[in-house]
């Protein structure tokens, strides 16, 4: 998956980060690079590298090997984020009012778009390197909450093609 990520409506010289995210026996790896907003859309719409570090060199790679990639979705969410005071590596995020479009996909035109969530929830992400502390895995068991997988990207798709396929049209994302 390649993304372009502003945890803002980004102006021209903003910075933004190009995203490699590839998924490799279970493991997901994402490889970053920061460059200006101006700089990701000249690179995005005309293939014009910013620069040569190997990081944007394997970006080029997969642009270049899966030909005519362009954007096709937007995806924004409300993020609040906690940090472990004690272990790092400890991440706790809640994702609510998951939006997405397939139109009017430049970044600088704000965020907005069709929900995919009831008002009431949100996605609960915990991201951990080492095992989950022991008071974690005992409150996450005591609410009953377990692991799960959800797709902001696959659910907006799945709601795209549904609609493509009742309306008999062909998928635009």
């Amino acid at each position: 998956k390649l993304r372009l990520r502003s945890y803002s409506t980004p102006m021209r010289d903003s910075n933004v980060f190009l995203e490699l995210k590839k998924k490799y026996s279970g493991v997901v790896y994402k490889r970053r690079q920061t460059l200006r907003y101006s700089d990701a859309m000249d690179y995005i719409l005309n293939d014009e590298l910013p620069n040569d570090s190997q990081i944007m060199r394997e970006i080029d790679y997969t642009m270049v090997r899966y030909k005519n990639l362009k954007p096709r979705m937007f995806i924004g969410y409300d993020r609040t984020a906690f940090y472990s005071k004690t272990d790092h590596e400890l991440r706790i995020t809640f994702d609510k009012n998951v939006r997405f479009r397939t139109e009017n996909l430049d970044l600088a035109k704000g965020s907005y778009g069709e929900k995919i969530l009831q008002p009431n929830l949100c996605i609960m992400e915990i991201k951990s390197l080492n095992t989950m502390p022991l008071w974690l895995t005992s409150a996450l068991n005591e609410l009953k909450i377990f692991p799960g997988s959800f797709s902001k990207y696959g659910t907006a798709y799945r709601i795209v093609t549904e609609r493509n396929q009742m309306m008999g049209g062909t998928n635009c994302a």
